[in-house]
């Protein structure tokens, strides 16, 4: 019986040296096979000329109020030696955010604005990253349709097409 569980564990040792030993010489490949869609590219409507008037297409711009991902601060202790949170911003600066894709999907090449996991990814770029931002007077960081994470992994046109239309929106916001 221990002879039979030696040599299974010895068929795992192998094994993970041999995945180990593939990964490192097709690596690029691998990555590109499973994060790369492998659909057309299909292009998204245009929005609205007027789309980021309404409110619900930004993360982060002045009047949200406290659910403002981009004024969320750690919770912090002054008996600790660590600065209170900053009740109101105090740089007169504006800050346009955009935060890096989030959307990891191989269904398409740009992530749909009522995609939820992508948008909640995203809400939590903005509250780690923008935050840095908090005590501009404006911060504003726009929702997009973001390209697929495997766009950024190759250089074929759908890819090239797929960061285009993501920068389309950036650019209307």
């Amino acid at each position: 019986m221990a002879r039979k569980f030696l040599y299974f564990v010895a068929g795992i040792i192998i094994f993970v040296i041999a995945a180990g030993f593939a990964l490192s010489i097709w690596s690029k490949q691998l990555t590109q096979l499973a994060m790369v869609p492998t659909s057309e590219f299909v292009t998204p409507a245009a929005l609205d000329s007027n789309a980021y008037q309404n409110p619900a297409m930004w993360f982060s711009r002045p009047g949200i109020g406290v659910k403002d991902p981009a004024r969320w601060q750690p919770a912090t202790s002054t008996d600790r030696g660590l600065l209170p949170t900053p009740a109101e911003p105090s740089q007169k600066a504006a800050v346009f955010f955009v935060h890096p894709t989030s959307f990891f999907s191989r269904s398409s090449w740009n992530a749909p604005l009522d995609d939820t996991d992508s948008q909640d990814i995203a809400r939590i770029y903005v509250r780690g990253m923008a935050s840095a931002y908090n005590r501009a007077d404006e911060i504003w960081a726009p929702r997009y349709r973001q390209a697929t994470m495997g766009a950024f992994l190759t250089d074929t046109p759908p890819a090239k097409q797929a960061i285009d239309a993501a920068y389309g929106d950036v650019k209307q916001a």
